[in-house]
């Protein structure tokens, strides 16, 4: 199995299609390449190969409660057979997490 790391985050009274945008525009920014998104609010992603992995998958899904949008982002490793990440993954979940937080917080 390979390695992997998933965070969860939550908004309230955030528009979703807009959320799901600023998680697209984040995955462009960090230099991740969109491969899917749909309008039920899921984007898969692809980092590039580097000296620590063969790439990782990103997934993004937005989840809506009430008026409260959940974000659940998640990293694995490409090959399956690459038990170790040395902390490639969690890199880069944080890296959206805080930019997804930066850009929602500016007006």
């Amino acid at each position: 199995m390979a390695a992997e790391y998933s965070k969860t985050i939550h908004f309230e009274g955030i528009n979703e299609r807009n959320l799901l945008n600023t998680c697209e525009q984040v995955i462009s920014q960090l230099g991740f390449q969109v491969k899917s998104r749909d309008n039920a609010g899921k984007i898969i992603a692809k980092s590039r190969l580097s000296f620590f992995s063969w790439g990782e998958v990103i997934t993004i899904e937005l989840s809506k409660f009430s008026s409260l949008t959940e974000v659940a982002i998640s990293s694995r490793c490409k090959l399956a057979t690459q038990i170790v990440d040395w902390g490639k993954n969690r890199k880069n979940v944080q890296s959206i997490i805080d930019l997804i937080r930066s850009n929602q917080l500016s007006p």
